[in-house]
């Protein structure tokens, strides 16, 4: 027994396994991870408003029909918090002497310790290889350092005399603890994890220095092809330094921050059930229409002014469907519902011509359409031009835009002639009471498309 054990601790030293563990340090960070909505129900605001176009039939001209939708936008504001994890890494230094010293740091290293690349190339995008080309990188030293380190013994008086003294840390690039091999003919593919390396990532500058391990993300500054890694593993006795990394499994959610709200901003058209009536009692026009859940306006159709102006101002009442707000579905919808429901609303709409409406007078708004009228069908005056009012605007400096579409650019003094008189009505219908009855209006023309619109400006001299 006494000649067994000299004997066997000369053959363990003799096989470099001898391995001291040298102290541990553990680092740890917390690091962002993803935006989350509170349990916190968002605050909405709402805002909704009719909005009346008039009707134009397949050529754009126009047919004795208003359109009313409810135009609506819905801001949502929901809290948000931001989460963080926490991850350790835990850091173990070794100390191994013997011969081949370096063979002890892959002989004891855990299975959980995350993976030195060793004597591979670094060939760039993340890639190794046992073979320096090709290369983006360039090969540096990698192979020179092994080879004098090896073969011409070089490494061997400095692992017996410097690696004592020296560094545990050295710039050997990491991968993450070993996960699985795919085995295949011709090429056997070991797998890490990249997780280990995406945390590793996520400590601080200064903690990533104390810490001595690197990727090749940090390749700029801690190359790996350099000759002190290809020959400092090389020595056949003497010391060997290194560190094993253990990246422990993060711990989730330890901790929450509240962040800048979700602002979601929803523009729509409010659909049905619900019911618009529409009143304009210069015109003594009072009608309702239901829209369905498949729609999202009501249709009028509009008398012919009986005093000859082209717009007419009324009001318009929203009402909820026959069973009330509880019977229409979703929070947003009842709101608007509610709001549009919660006044009357003063509106303005365009009265069509004599030429569209001639045929239309006041109908059931759901019975067909006619065909709209031409200019000599609706006029006694024979050959009289084809024309209709397309806008009537009032600009903030004041006085009365009126556009004017003709059919046939050749009449348009012929159109002048006819739609002058309505255009002056309508500005005088409109702003010459009080104090303004006795001005006087000017007014002047331009023309635009080529010559088939008519611009009307009409203010007082």
């Amino acid at each position: 027994m006494k000649r067994i054990l000299p004997f066997l601790a000369i053959s363990v030293c003799a096989t470099g396994c001898i391995s001291i563990p040298m102290g541990k340090e553990e680092f740890t960070t917390e690091f962002p991870t993803v935006v989350r909505a509170t349990w916190d129900s968002p605050t909405k605001e709402y805002d909704v408003a009719p909005e009346v176009a008039p009707g134009a039939d397949a050529e754009g001209r126009e047919n004795g029909v208003a359109a009313v939708s409810l135009s609506s936008v819905v801001v949502s504001t929901q809290p948000q918090e931001q989460h963080y994890d926490r991850v350790t890494l835990e850091k173990r230094k070794r100390l191994a002497f013997g011969l081949f010293p370096g063979a002890a740091e892959p002989f004891y290293r855990p299975k959980t310790a995350m993976e030195p690349v060793g004597p591979m190339y670094y060939i760039g995008d993340g890639n190794y290889r046992t073979s320096p080309t090709p290369s983006t990188q360039g090969a540096g030293a990698l192979g020179a350092g092994a080879f004098f380190g090896f073969y011409c013994l070089l490494a061997t008086p400095v692992a017996l005399l410097y690696e004592p003294f020296g560094p545990y840390e050295h710039d050997d690039h990491f991968l993450g603890r070993y996960q699985n091999t795919t085995f295949s003919p011709r090429l056997n593919s070991h797998h890490y994890s990249k997780e280990d390396v995406d945390l590793l990532l996520k400590f601080s500058p200064a903690d990533r220095a104390k810490i001595g391990a690197w990727t090749f993300h940090e390749n700029a500054s801690h190359p790996h092809n350099t000759f002190w890694n290809g020959f400092r593993r090389m020595a056949w006795v003497g010391f060997d330094k290194h560190c094993y990394y253990l990246m422990h499994d993060p711990v989730k959610n330890v901790r929450k921050e509240p962040v800048d709200p979700k602002v979601t901003r929803n523009e729509d058209k409010v659909p049905g059930p619900w019911t618009a009536t529409l009143r304009l009692p210069d015109e003594g026009y009072e009608q309702s229409v239901d829209v369905g859940p498949d729609a999202n306006a009501a249709v009028f159709r509009l008398p012919a002014s009986r005093f000859g102006r082209a717009t007419a101002s009324g009001t318009l009442r929203i009402l909820p469907p026959s069973g009330g707000l509880e019977a229409v579905r979703g929070e947003d919808k009842r709101e608007l519902l509610r709001r549009a429901s919660a006044r009357e609303w003063p509106v303005s709409v365009i009265l069509p011509s004599t030429a569209a409406t001639a045929a239309v007078p006041f109908a059931d708004p759901a019975a067909p359409l006619p065909a709209p009228a031409t200019a000599a069908e609706a006029s006694p005056v024979p050959d009289a031009p084809s024309y209709r009012i397309a806008a009537v605007e009032r600009p903030a400096s004041g006085g009365l835009v009126v556009r004017v579409a003709i059919d046939d650019a050749s009449r348009t003094f012929d159109v002048d002639r006819a739609v002058q008189p309505d255009i002056r009505r309508l500005f005088r219908d409109q702003f010459a009471s009080g104090p303004d009855d006795t001005r006087r209006e000017s007014l002047r023309w331009v023309t635009e498309d080529d010559g088939k619109t008519l611009v009307y400006t009409v203010v007082f001299e």
